[in-house]
């Protein structure tokens, strides 16, 4: 099963500054929500980083998810944040 929820933003400031924060709980890979961001960057490469080390970078669409088994609330989906 998916579903979906679409969130229109709009911001009164030059798009080049970050808009947006995704907060996660991270202990360990095993124990997270999440442990691995994926995106896609200006040249529609798609680049991935581990949750931990990850500094920021610029992209077009998003994807947090585990690459890990998880016993930590399990029932805490994927999430794609797309741009248009």
């Amino acid at each position: 099963m998916s579903t979906n929820a679409v969130l229109k933003v709009s911001v009164n400031y030059p798009t080049d500054l970050p808009f947006c924060t995704i907060r996660s709980m991270y202990v360990a890979d095993g124990n997270n929500d999440m442990d691995t961001l994926m995106w896609k960057d200006m040249t529609d490469t798609v680049d991935n980083a581990p949750v931990i080390p990850f500094t920021g970078a610029i992209g077009t669409k998003w994807f947090a998810l585990r690459q890990h088994a998880s016993m930590h609330n399990t029932t805490s989906p994927d999430i794609m944040v797309d741009t248009y």
